[in-house]
């Protein structure tokens, strides 16, 4: 189709002429810096993958209507963020990419849970009068184990930020 260079040119182009006629919550509706990082990304793994060759035309499609007709109604900004979270998924799954502070959103979720359920457990015992686990009640604990999540989390995503693998 086209090389990584042009792609990501006229892609970016058609997003600095859609910042300048549009409002900023408008950009941030569109999305357009994870536009242009998912152009990046296509278009490297495009000589690999029969895939990404197919959906550089979706995406040279949504650059022209981004510079063509800045303000979608509401049925159009459907089908444009549906082909972009289309194109995330196939990354994901296909290539192993993460998103912006994947890791890190899960796992202090999992501390949370992992917390919270210590924390029930801990008091059902506590009832039966077994005080076993009287630290895992607390909720020092609690935010313990959330920091816990969260630190490996950072340290996942700045690995795959080193490698390349963040969109």
């Amino acid at each position: 189709m086209e090389s990584h260079d042009q792609l990501t040119g006229k892609i970016a182009s058609d997003i600095s002429k859609a910042e300048d006629t549009i409002s900023l919550s408008d950009q941030k509706r569109y999305r357009l810096p994870l536009l242009l990082r998912v152009t990046r990304q296509v278009a490297f793994f495009s000589p690999e993958c029969e895939v990404c060759q197919g959906l550089q035309s979706q995406i040279v499609s949504l650059g022209e209507d981004l510079a063509s007709k800045p303000l979608m109604n509401r049925q159009h900004l459907k089908g444009y963020l549906s082909i972009i979270k289309g194109i995330t998924k196939h990354l994901k799954r296909t290539h192993g990419l993460a998103e912006e502070r994947q890791y890190v959103k899960r796992y202090v979720l999992m501390g949370l849970a992992f917390g919270l359920f210590l924390i029930v457990l801990g008091l059902i015992l506590l009832s039966f009068g077994i005080t076993l686990l009287t630290l895992n009640i607390t909720i020092p604990a609690l935010f313990t184990r959330v920091i816990f999540g969260y630190t490996i989390g950072f340290f996942l995503d700045r690995r795959a930020r080193k490698r390349g693998r963040v969109l």
